[in-house]
């Protein structure tokens, strides 16, 4: 009796694991810990919470909105993929499926597309990682996102098109013209010719107006970036502030609203944080090579809590 006593108290003790939720239809606005859709199934998450990773299998179908995601959303082999305003505290992998579209989404870690076979469309997305698209044959647009990382894109067939995008990293191989305006958007004319008018015959400047020295030297050009959006803030600072600044100002890095505002600001750096948790090293390491006398906060504790705040002064 003694020996089934303590059986079942040592059973009764086990921690229970993390539980699989299987998708076949559509979950709502409730909390899951790993998410699975099974191999030809279709799934549809509103608003779902999973606090692991959402697994999609082959020739199955996701469709996400709404939905925060604590691990990452993998699919291998997946006939479709739709992933739209939502947040990920991991990665979206997305490999050797069908197409994709993952768009307004925020991404704390990489988005990575690999030997997919249909359309696939990366729009408007906050990346904190690296956007990666390697081998697609479906074709790929990349517009509007802002990646912390590194754009890369190579052996897509065709090549990925799209533009806007705001890269703190680099842009490389196939889409290294794909920040700003993108291809096609004309450039200078550099022989300074006047554009022809509706008829064809060159519009006249104003009078007098003296035509550009073709001899004069061009302006040079630099960049002040980081692998990230805090190391770019960091060498902007140590550019402008190399003595060190008597206060700084500490934004959030998520949310450029307040950051902005502290542009006229004229007495110290901005430095950008995250709202909450912990404070980068390249910060920290900032922080203490300007030596402030005084680290001020833009915007309430939501912006910057009195976590971070504490942290940087402690630095």
């Amino acid at each position: 009796m003694l020996l089934l006593l303590g059986v079942l108290a040592l059973v009764a003790a086990r921690p229970a694991a993390a539980e699989d939720t299987t998708c076949t239809g559509t979950i709502g606005a409730e909390g899951h810990d790993n998410i699975v859709v099974p191999a030809g199934a279709s799934c549809t998450l509103d608003g779902t919470t999973a606090e692991g990773n959402v697994i999609v299998g082959t020739g199955a179908t996701l469709t996400a909105a709404g939905v925060r995601v604590d691990g990452n959303i993998q699919a291998e082999g997946a006939a479709g993929v739709t992933v739209t305003g939502s947040q990920v505290g991991g990665s979206v992998q997305l490999e050797q499926g069908g197409g994709a579209t993952v768009a307004g989404n925020r991404i704390d870690s990489d988005l990575q597309m690999e030997s997919n076979s249909a359309a696939l469309n990366a729009e408007g997305n906050d990346i904190g990682g690296n956007l990666q698209a390697n081998q697609n044959t479906g074709g790929l647009a990349v517009v509007d996102n802002t990646i912390d990382g590194n754009l890369q894109c190579a052996a897509n067939d065709p090549a990925p098109t799209g533009g806007g995008n705001v890269v703190f990293g680099s842009a490389e191989d196939q889409c290294a013209a794909l920040t700003g305006d993108g291809p096609g958007t004309p450039s200078p004319d550099p022989t300074g010719t006047p554009s022809p008018g509706p008829t064809g015959t060159p519009s006249p400047g104003p009078t007098g107006t003296p035509s550009p020295d073709p001899t004069e030297t061009a302006r040079q050009t630099g960049r002040l970036s980081g692998p990230d959006r805090f190391a770019t803030a960091v060498a902007i600072t140590r550019a402008a502030y190399p003595n060190g600044a008597d206060v700084i100002y500490l934004a959030r890095a998520d949310d450029f609203a307040d950051g902005l505002a502290g542009g006229s600001l004229s007495d110290g750096p901005i430095l950008l944080v995250p709202a909450c948790g912990t404070l980068p090293t390249v910060v920290a390491d900032e922080i203490r090579r300007l030596d402030p006398q005084r680290v001020v906060a833009l915007g309430g504790t939501v912006a910057v809590c009195d976590e971070m705040l504490a942290q940087a002064a402690a630095a």
